[in-house]
Order: C-alpha cells, then structure tokens, then sequence
C-alpha cells in the first residue's frame, strides 16, 4: 500500500501522541512508509550503477569460471554470478552513486524528509571523489580477494595444512572487509572527513557492532539467494532493478545508521549543550 498513498504526513488514523515503536517493529513501520520511495531509489540506483555492476559481473564471471568450469555459460551459472553481482552491490557499494543512495536510505530511517532525484545526484555529486576512491578500492580488493580464494584454494585441495588455513584467513579478511562498508558510505554522507578517517572509523565502528553486522551480512546473503535463485537470470536482474537492493540494504542503514546517531551524534549535540 506505501506505493499507493503518502505515509509522510499524519493523517486519519495516525496518533501522533501514539507510543514510538522500536526495533523489527520500528523497522517495518518505516519500511512500509517509505516503500514507494525505496522503490524509486532502487531503480535508480540500479540505473546509475550498472556500469559498476557490469564490471562487479566480469569479475565474477571470470572467478566462478576458475571455481566451477564445467559450468561455465550454464544457466545455473549465470543465476550465480548475477546474484553475486547483486549481492555486492548491496553490501559494498558501487561508488559515487552509493553516496546519493545511502543519503536517501538514511534519512529514511532518520524520519528526515529528501528530494528523491535532487538529493541523490547532489550528494553523490559531494562524494564523487570519496566514493569513486571507495570504488577503485573494492574493485582491487575484489580481485586480490578472489585470486587468493582461488589460490589458495586448489592448494588446499592438493597438499592442505598451511594452505588450509590461508584460504580461511582470506575468507575472514573477506567478510571483515564486508561488514566495514556497512558504515563506510554512512560515515561519509554524515561526516565531512577525509579518506583515511573514513575508512579507520568504519572499521573500528564495524568491529565494534561486528555480531550484529555479521547476523545482518548473513541474512541479507541467505535471504537474497534462496529468493533470487529461482528466478530465470533476466528476472533476477528485474527483480533486482525494481525493489530488491532497497529491501536488503535497509536492514543496513536501518542499524548503522542509529547506531551512528547513538554513539556518535548525540555525544556531538551533549557537547553543542
């Protein structure tokens, strides 16, 4: 029904003395009021990013190809790698364009008002520099990740021991490197800081929180390949245009972007005081 009717503005029905919800209950009652414009977002975020997306889809195409060659130009195949795509998408980013979108993601959850296209163009155009950094970044690490896996992992099948061992320290470093973009673009779009900072901060933020970022990195993996992989790879990438980045990645800013708020911001505002 949000794609329907304007939930921004009290109306019939809205007690605006009503007690404020929290938690999973606080997160599907923004969800649903701001589901029309998440729904826009995603498409143009999809739209903005699919040059990135592209490039995100070689890469993998080309590891899953050293993984799984018998498999190579299958259908299964080609599911995989576009839920792969998909899937850093929502949890890395694409760049400049992840600035606009996080901005728009979290003031959703801030119950702060924005102007769709204006805001996001604005802000991605502010962190071009940043996120184009952020971009170039992920893609050599998106490289570097996957040779060492590759590596790492038909040595393991050959000889084992050390090599064992080092295809499950590049797993961790994988997911440590994953879970730290939960706060990277956050950080960027609240806080005028350079490169470095952002990237310390965001560590510390998502080592801090790691638990939690790890049950949502998990849900957001399981969920978006139990539902995507019954899909033909046209209809994933439909489904993925129209709402499904939007859907994943609010569970994202929805948590980052409070705990920010919490421990960050409001220590700001006790200090302005």
């Amino acid at each position: 029904m949000g794609l329907f009717f304007n939930y921004d503005r009290p109306g019939p029905g809205i007690d605006k003395n009503a007690p404020k919800k929290q938690g999973v209950f606080l997160f599907f009652e923004l969800l649903g009021r701001n589901l029309r414009k998440l729904t826009l977002a995603n498409m143009l975020y999809f739209a903005v990013s699919l040059p990135v997306l592209v490039i995100y889809y070689m890469i993998i195409s080309l590891f899953l190809g050293g993984v799984i060659p018998d498999a190579v130009g299958s259908m299964e195949f080609v599911i995989l790698a576009v839920i792969l795509t998909v899937l850093i998408g929502i949890l890395w980013g694409t760049g400049p364009a992840s600035s606009g979108y996080t901005y728009i993601l979290r003031n959703a959850v801030r119950e702060e008002h924005t102007f769709l296209t204006s805001d996001f163009f604005e802000k991605a155009k502010e962190g071009f520099w940043h996120g184009l950094l952020f971009l170039i970044v992920d893609i050599v690490m998106l490289v570097v990740f996957f040779i060492s896996v590759l590596t790492y992992w038909r040595l393991s099948a050959k000889f084992g021991g050390m090599y064992t061992i080092l295809l499950f320290l590049s797993g961790i470093l994988v997911a440590l490197y994953t879970i730290m973009h939960f706060y990277l673009y956050e950080m960027e779009v609240t806080f005028q800081d350079g490169v470095i900072k952002l990237y310390k901060n965001s560590f510390l933020m998502s080592f801090a929180t790691m638990p939690m970022c790890f049950v949502i990195a998990i849900l957001i993996i399981t969920i978006t390949y139990a539902v995507l992989s019954i899909f033909t790879p046209i209809a994933v990438v439909l489904v993925a245009f129209f709402i499904w980045i939007s859907l994943m990645r609010f569970m994202v800013d929805f948590y980052t972007a409070r705990v920010i708020k919490k421990n960050i911001l409001s220590r700001y505002e006790q200090t302005d005081e």
